[in-house]
């Protein structure tokens, strides 16, 4: 669950999606201790000053399309973990086999 939290927070802060503006919020809304994240006033601050940004439209379209990519490519990396973690768990069977033969 930590891995798959920290592929979403490094795909979603990519300045080359967001912008560094935007970017920088959304790492701050991230941050792992909640006492280190922006208050909900801040963050509505701090978008409505990014609206008055003619480059943050863009900037969020350019967001908003990537957001299906991400989530892609996020079920994907999820499925290969869930097929190695049945690996690993077929392993530790046949492993805990072998030592009841013993």
């Amino acid at each position: 669950k930590q891995w798959y939290q920290r592929s979403v927070r490094e795909a979603v802060v990519s300045t080359q999606s967001t912008g560094e503006n935007f970017a920088s919020l959304i790492r701050q809304c991230w941050a792992h201790k909640p006492e280190e994240r922006p208050a909900v006033q801040t963050v509505q601050f701090e978008l409505n000053g990014m609206l008055g940004n003619t480059g943050f439209a863009e900037e969020l379209e350019t967001f908003v399309r990537m957001k299906e990519e991400w989530r892609v490519a996020l079920e994907e990396q999820m499925e290969e973990l869930r097929k190695l973690e049945s690996n690993i768990d077929n392993r530790e069977e046949n492993l805990g086999v072998r030592e009841r033969q013993m």
